[in-house]
């Protein structure tokens, strides 16, 4: 199997790698991850809509909490 690699911005890169981090996450509802021309999207629910992901603020209502140092 083969796999394409998108080349997404160091914002977006690390915006998608949360999503991926919440995915492993047993507490939080995304069930899966995905980009696609530059887009970050999750899905809670196998019937339910895909959401786009724009900015952390999105995914904070799936149980992301910003690091503060």
């Amino acid at each position: 199997m083969a796999y394409i690699n998108e080349h997404l911005t160091s914002y977006r890169g690390e915006l998608a790698y949360q999503c991926r981090l919440l995915k492993k996450d047993q507490h939080s509802p995304i069930i899966d991850t995905w980009t696609y021309d530059g887009n970050i999207f999750v899905k809670t629910d196998q019937k339910g809509p895909m959401i786009r992901i724009n900015c952390h603020m999105d995914l904070a209502k799936f149980g992301y909490k910003p690091h503060t140092t």
